[in-house]
């Protein structure tokens, strides 16, 4: 448009040639996205760009926009869902007709025994002027506190625990397997600082292979194990123990490799009672490191404390739940090792399992120099 002396408006006519050139322009633009729809691998532009008609074109053209919005629909689900890191558990079942049989580990619910007990330790409190009595009936709260530091003292003298502890001869009474007799000679022992001397049957031996295990198909039954113990709860050392007379016994079940941790997951047995106990195995397969915790690397706490059962084959295996601490203590010239391990509702429990210089010293002064404090946070660790 021009304007004119007296603002009147007038069209501008163009000439042929501008229009020439505005067309020229529009027409290479179409035919760039022409070319890129009938040259590009995206389904559906193509059968766009070729339709002859208007039908065909709006045909391709709504299928395209709605298989557009479905391809994007499910491309955001699988983001979604890559951040969200969901788990895929593969479940698989076995029918075996012959398995091995689980171990079975049981302990006296009290660790030392009165009578055997009572007699030494009045000759230790009155030697040192604690007491003055030598009454063996009574025992009371006072010394209680004092049998710690006996203890303490028949261990730096190298003397023997053995006489105190319940032996499996005078515990068991009656042992069959699948209807045949069990003797002692099936049964490993090993000590416990809660229950002192425990027994386990059928738990994998180092000296021997794997046909030592009894399988629940042997001698034609289905795997019954049958116990009858003395508990001899009238021996029980008065005010050392969290409950009364009415638990007898501690027994757990658990894998022929599988460390008894029978502090931890031990069942408390009442005497006087039949009790029945099943089992349930579970295997978990994990990934090495990075990806989880897993290792095979025994730390020297560890090791220390499989050497404790004797003559098993016991590999470790516990709960992420579960949190291992070892410390290392120095006092007086001396290095102390010990394993921190959790309890029942995860309540922490420390127990001396190594000892430099002198193997048998121990003492609750461990000093206030800690040389090394290592804590080992276990998802599934598995160690021979």
């Amino acid at each position: 448009m021009q304007n004119v002396g007296n603002n009147r408006v007038v069209p501008t006519v163009l000439s042929a040639k501008q229009e020439g050139r505005l067309d020229l322009t529009k027409s290479r633009r179409l035919a760039i996205i022409r070319e890129f729809a009938l040259n590009t691998s995206t389904h559906g532009l193509p059968g766009i760009a070729r339709s002859q008609s208007k039908h065909n074109c709006i045909f391709w053209t709504i299928s395209f926009l709605i298989f557009t919005g479905i391809m994007t629909y499910f491309v955001t689900r699988s983001i979604q869902n890559y951040f969200q890191y969901p788990t895929q558990t593969s479940v698989s079942v076995f029918v075996e007709r012959s398995q091995v049989f689980p171990a079975v580990t049981f302990c006296n619910y009290s660790p030392a025994r009165f009578d055997r007990l009572i007699e030494p330790f009045l000759n230790y409190t009155n030697s040192i002027n604690a007491t003055n009595t030598s009454d063996t009936e009574t025992f009371t709260q006072e010394q209680a506190f004092l049998l710690r530091s006996y203890l303490q003292h028949q261990v730096n003298t190298r003397q023997s625990f053995a006489e105190y502890f319940f032996s499996l001869d005078t515990m068991l009474i009656e042992c069959f397997y699948n209807t045949k007799r069990c003797t002692r000679d099936d049964f490993i022992n090993f000590i416990s600082s809660t229950h002192g001397k425990c027994y386990t049957f059928n738990a994998k031996s180092k000296s021997t292979n794997e046909t030592s295990l009894r399988y629940t198909n042997d001698n034609g039954g289905s795997g019954k194990l049958i116990l009858r113990l003395y508990a001899q709860s009238h021996l029980y050392v008065p005010h050392i123990t969290d409950v009364d007379v009415s638990a007898g016994i501690v027994a757990m079940i658990h894998d022929n490799t599988q460390l008894p941790l029978i502090d931890v997951a031990g069942i408390l047995l009442e005497p006087g009672r039949k009790h029945k106990l099943g089992y349930k195995k579970k295997q978990y397969k994990f990934l090495p490191s990075p990806y989880t915790y897993c290792t095979t690397d025994i730390p020297r706490p560890m090791r220390a404390m499989f050497d404790q059962y004797e003559g098993a084959d016991y590999a470790y295996s516990q709960g992420i739940r579960h949190v291992l601490t070892g410390k290392r203590f120095s006092s007086n010239g001396f290095h102390f090792q010990s394993v921190t391990y959790p309890d029942d509702g995860f309540v922490l429990k420390k127990k001396t399992i190594t000892r430099a210089r002198d193997e048998n010293y121990a003492t609750d002064s461990f000093g206030s120099v800690t040389r090394r404090h290592r804590r080992i946070y276990i998802q599934e660790l598995s160690a021979r």
